[in-house]
C-alpha cells in the first residue's frame, strides 16, 4: 500500500505509524518533496487523455477563464478519454 499526502501535519501519520509498529508490520517511511504546483499543469490534460483513451481521441478544448487544479486537468482528461465532447465549465 502506498500512502501519499501533501503535508504530514496533524496526527494521521503518527497514528498510522503507531498502529504499524504495535502490530509489528514492516514498512518504509520515504518522504519525497513535491513542488506546490505541477511544473506543467496544462500538459496533464492531453497526457491523461492519451493514457486513458481506448482508441484515437479528439479531445475537446479545455474551457478557459478558470483556474484549474492538476486534479481538475486529470478529471477533464478522463471525461475526454471517455468520449465526452463538452467539458464542465466549473
Amino acid at each position: 500500500m502506498l500512502l501519499t499526502a501533501r503535508a504530514v501535519d496533524g496526527d494521521w501519520l503518527a497514528r498510522i505509524v503507531e498502529a504499524l509498529d504495535s502490530d509489528a508490520h514492516p514498512y518504509r517511511d520515504e518522504r519525497i518533496a513535491l513542488p506546490d504546483t505541477h511544473p506543467d499543469p496544462v500538459g496533464v490534460y492531453p497526457r491523461t487523455v492519451s493514457a486513458l483513451a481506448t482508441g484515437a481521441a479528439d479531445p475537446p478544448p479545455i474551457p478557459r477563464g478558470l483556474r484549474w487544479t492538476t486534479l481538475d486537468y486529470m478529471l477533464l482528461g478522463w471525461i475526454a478519454a471517455q468520449g465526452g465532447q463538452t467539458l464542465p465549465t466549473s
